[in-house]
């Protein structure tokens, strides 16, 4: 699948192309943009002749969104890599507000009102809690543990993650799947269950930077 984005900022003449997430070609035109009243056409192009082929896209499209403002290439970012989002802010508080809309279930929770960001999800009904954390992973740097946006705990980058080789693979928050005493081999301080609140979890297709989490933290 690709996400693809195309920005036009009418203050600078700047055209931008992104592709999942990431910059693809940038344009800046001596004359302003010229457009025409009419009704817009999705998938061809009718004034375009290629060289070879066809100008008629072929493929699927999922979701298609028009914005009255330029966005940001952090914005752009966000939206081509998230792949799921809990932000535990309200009564339907499984609810994934992401692109792909995850089912998710939980049990032995309540909901706390003094998150970091508005409300939280909470474990055993501890109101001790951590006000946000990410684990990340990557096969040069290996995986991260954040709490309150300082690294508290590592794995180096000859640690291998291997999913289960099935689909879907589940991602199990404050306690260890099938209730093991740990996460599995090199697990990152996992040995007992989490008491406390989460106030936001969210998966990423990439891997997170330490700026990246410095902004989610603050945000």
């Amino acid at each position: 699948m690709i996400h693809a984005a195309c920005v036009f900022n009418i203050t600078t003449r700047e055209q931008s192309i992104y592709l999942n997430g990431l910059p693809d070609g940038i344009n800046i035109p001596t004359s302003p943009l010229l457009v025409f009243m009419g009704n817009a056409i999705i998938g061809n192009n009718p004034t375009f002749v290629p060289l070879e082929g066809t100008n008629v896209f072929q493929g699927y499209i999922d979701k298609l969104t028009v914005s009255r403002r330029p966005k940001s290439a952090y914005e752009i970012l966000e939206e081509a890599t998230l792949a799921a989002r809990f932000p535990f802010d309200n009564t339907t508080i499984l609810v994934d507000f992401g692109p792909n809309a995850v089912s998710a279930n939980a049990s032995s929770y309540s909901i706390l009102t003094n998150g970091h960001s508005l409300q939280a999800i909470g474990f055993n009904g501890s109101m001790s809690y951590f006000q946000t954390w990410v684990q990340k992973w990557s096969s040069t740097n290996g995986r991260n543990l954040y709490v309150n946006n300082i690294v508290v705990d590592s794995q180096p980058s000859t640690t291998t993650f291997a999913a289960s080789g099935i689909t879907p693979n589940y991602v199990t928050l404050a306690n260890s799947l099938l209730g093991s005493g740990s996460c599995g081999v090199v697990a990152i301080n996992s040995n007992n269950s989490f008491i406390g609140g989460v106030d936001d979890f969210r998966i990423y297709s990439r891997e997170l930077s330490a700026t990246d989490v410095c902004a989610l933290y603050l945000g």
